[in-house]
């Protein structure tokens, strides 16, 4: 049996929804793209809608998702203090 395996590239994260069975939905913080998150890597962080985290992700290999969500997220880590780039300020209105 042949199998590939991806290797993981390493990006940071905000987590979008979390859905009642755990599982979740981020976003990469780089370009926005949503990124698949199974209830066994949500619940390794605890992860809450807002939190920032460090993804370890891979192409997602449900192929019928791949326009709605391209990645998979296959571990995820609190980063250290100060690693994370700050979020925008807040647009102030005219």
């Amino acid at each position: 049996m042949n199998q590939t395996y991806a290797i993981p590239t390493r990006v940071n994260v905000v987590i979008a929804n979390v859905l009642s069975s755990g599982a979740a939905f981020a976003c990469r913080m780089d370009n926005g793209v949503n990124c698949y998150v199974p209830v066994n890597v949500s619940n390794s962080v605890n992860a809450q809608i807002g939190d920032q985290l460090v993804a370890m992700i891979v192409p997602n290999r449900y192929t019928d998702k791949l326009d709605r969500t391209p990645w998979l997220v296959v571990h995820l880590s609190v980063p250290e203090q100060g690693t994370l780039p700050l979020p925008p300020p807040p647009v102030q209105p005219k």
